[in-house]
């Protein structure tokens, strides 16, 4: 077996990217731990530093390919983010948890490539992401909200024009996406958008009537 040589000059560069990689892997695992999620504290530590120290080796040890090791980064970082987003359910979260592995990837490819600037900057670029723009996302939510009701009720075709007429009295844009049958119970489905408290305002007139078996959302 033959060993490659590492002059102790290129030993302490790489210790140096990889301690820049576990610092910026702390800085956003952090944010992504307090949240609770999925790829937390020590995961994201692992991948800024794992795409740091593949980066490293490519460019620092001369790879006859560089590129081919980067890419084959970017595709084991999409199996992390596809698992994260399963286990999740879809969700927006877990979507943007998978987002973050893929970016904090890429800041340990940058690092790897001695491109510390770009990574800084990356890196809060980020962490601004993450924390203030979610409260823009929160402050959109709060002015609309998409909802997928199922409404049951008696079989009778009109009761579909009853819940157009409701959703409109309650200022809501609508869809309908799905009519069932079953014994004799009428399911619809409907996707509605509009402001909260117009969707408390329908809830409310469902739970009221007396023409609807039951709904959900």
């Amino acid at each position: 077996m033959e060993f490659v040589a590492m002059d102790i000059h290129l030993m302490l560069k790489i210790l140096m990217r990889l301690g820049f990689a576990v610092v910026v892997g702390a800085i956003i695992g952090g944010e992504r731990e307090y949240k609770n999620k999925a790829a937390g504290f020590r995961t994201i530590i692992m991948i800024c530093m794992g795409s740091t120290l593949l980066t490293s080796i490519a460019s620092e040890l001369n790879h006859p390919d560089p590129s081919r090791i980067m890419a084959n980064i970017v595709t084991g970082i999409g199996f992390l983010g596809a698992g994260v987003i399963f286990k999740e359910g879809r969700s927006v979260s877990g979507i943007t948890t998978a987002a973050t592995i893929w970016m904090t990837a890429a800041i340990g490819m940058a690092i790897g490539c001695g491109l510390y600037e770009m990574a800084m900057i990356s890196s809060v670029l980020v962490m601004l992401i993450l924390i203030l723009f979610s409260r823009i996302e929160a402050y959109i939510d709060s002015i609309q909200e998409e909802r997928t009701y199922e409404i049951e009720s008696s079989l009778k075709l009109e009761n579909v024009e009853r819940i157009e007429q409701l959703l409109k009295k309650c200022n809501l844009k609508y869809s309908e996406k799905k009519q069932s049958k079953k014994g004799n119970t009428l399911i619809t489905i409907w996707n509605a958008s509009g402001r909260p408290e117009n969707h408390a305002k329908f809830v409310k007139k469902l739970f009221e009537s007396s023409e609807f078996d039951g709904y959900s959302y």
